[in-house]
């Protein structure tokens, strides 16, 4: 990790003081740097890029024990705490389900409204029939509810 450190920050610092200041010899950081990457970092390379087009092709929706089946069911073999690390040092985190419906507390004892439209829907008149409806709508701050007022002769919402 620090070796890899220090060639991020190569083009703004030298190595010298990138090694001292991480106390790392020089020699080790050009011999890490001269060395091939290790089988197991190539394969984990692999994996992240499997793990990722998996994500990608359940709409980020899979978390890593579906992926680690996924993987499995492809011929990789691995652990999922493997998969687990891969996807944390990709950025990747499965969507949480949304809750359907709010929860409200009612009143037990109330009464519903009278229904004096007995499902005649026609009105002769403006103004003289109106429906209401609510709809409760989940956004990013929170559950919001909507309610419309709509006149039946016109079919126009009047509040």
């Amino acid at each position: 990790m620090k070796f890899q450190f220090i060639a991020e920050q190569s083009q703004d610092y030298s190595i010298t003081l990138l090694c001292k200041a991480l106390e790392v010899s020089e020699s080790g950081y050009y011999a890490w740097k001269g060395r091939k990457a290790s089988q197991h970092c190539r394969e984990d390379a692999r994996l992240a890029a499997e793990i990722q087009q998996i994500f990608l092709d359940h709409r980020q929706l899979y978390g890593s024990p579906r992926i680690h089946a996924m993987l499995k069911a492809r011929g990789f073999h691995c652990s999922r705490k493997r998969v687990v690390r891969l996807m944390q040092q990709l950025g990747l985190c499965a969507q949480l389900k949304k809750r359907r419906k709010p929860t409200t507390k009612s009143d037990p004892g109330a009464r519903f409204a009278p229904n004096r439209l007995n499902r005649d829907f026609a009105a002769s008149q403006p103004k003289s029939k109106w429906v209401t409806d609510t709809k409760a709508v989940e956004t990013a701050e929170g559950w919001l509810f909507l309610a419309v007022i709509l006149d039946l002769f016109s079919r126009m919402v009047v509040g």
